[in-house]
């Protein structure tokens, strides 16, 4: 059985950056607007940050699935496949009971993620192909979560937390996760359909993957940027041959009738099965759940 942790992703995020800044030799700065690339004889020399040229040997545009940095430098691809996430947080009524553990509902041409969070709150969250025209996102969600018996059931007595959020397209593609001076990490480089979750996972992955590269940038330059970017791709290879537009249909009719299946899949997301098969070279690891 796939095993995981459920956190709100601002806790997530204030988590990762306390644990950066408490890291010898890393500055980590808050409130630091990153305007533009700052690029020098067609190579990328550092970032414009509140109207500041800082310089750097190397820059790593992590800025997320929209990207203005892949956007700015030319990399961005137009997505293929058009799919809208959606989500609200909910505290339960004093009396309902959770399960500790993931339950995704299947819906028609739409999936619910019900994930328990502490302090009995839940995160529902939507993903959705794409209509036009359609219900206005609001009435869209509810009637979801109205029709599911299971969901409707938990929601009884529930108080609205936050607002509805949402996003589309949920993937972004990038011509090539480089450019002379400059890494795409995380979802800037290309994000992936997020049907499993696994988009945090690939992102420490990857950015681990580039930590043994950097050492090289004083004595090597950009020599090594198309060596890491082919194993990056490697590294995300099942994944991303499963979340491919035309391969989420049947990924959801198998869950459909084959849950067990799920845990395969969370494997593969979180890098520790390979889409035929255990991947023998990784232990097993929980993959994060993020609300």
């Amino acid at each position: 059985m796939a095993t995981g942790f459920a956190q709100r992703r601002a806790v997530l995020d204030r988590v990762l950056f306390e644990a950066a800044a408490a890291t010898p030799g890393v500055e980590a700065r808050t409130q630091a607007m990153v305007e533009a690339p700052l690029v020098a004889g067609g190579r990328v020399v550092g970032l414009v940050v509140n109207g500041e040229a800082r310089r750097a040997p190397l820059t790593v545009a992590a800025d997320g699935v929209h990207s203005s940095l892949r956007r700015a430098l030319g990399l961005d691809r137009a997505a293929r496949h058009r799919r809208v996430g959606m989500r609200a947080h909910f505290r339960l009524a004093a009396e309902t009971e959770v399960a500790p553990w993931v339950d995704i509902l299947l819906g028609a041409g739409h999936e619910l993620y019900v994930t328990p969070l502490p302090h009995g709150e839940l995160l529902v969250a939507a993903l959705a192909e794409v209509r036009a025209p359609g219900a206005p996102a609001e009435s869209a969600f509810d009637g979801w979560c109205a029709a599911q018996p299971f969901l409707a059931q938990r929601l009884r007595g529930a108080a609205r937390l936050t607002p509805l959020r949402g996003v589309s397209p949920l993937t972004a593609g990038a011509r090539r996760g480089w450019a002379p001076g400059v890494v795409l990490l995380g979802d800037a480089a290309g994000s992936l359909d997020p049907i499993t979750g696994g988009g945090m996972t690939h992102a420490l992955e990857c950015a681990e993957l580039l930590a043994g590269y950097v050492p090289r940038v004083i004595d090597d330059g950009d020599r090594w940027l198309a060596e890491f970017e082919r194993r990056r791709r490697a590294l995300l290879f099942d994944y991303a041959l499963l979340t491919r537009g035309s391969g989420i249909g049947p990924v959801l009719a198998a869950l459909r009738a084959w849950p067990p299946l799920l845990s395969h899949l969370v494997g593969v997301a979180g890098g520790t099965r390979s889409l035929f098969g255990a991947r023998p070279d990784a232990p097993p690891r929980p993959s994060p759940a993020l609300g």
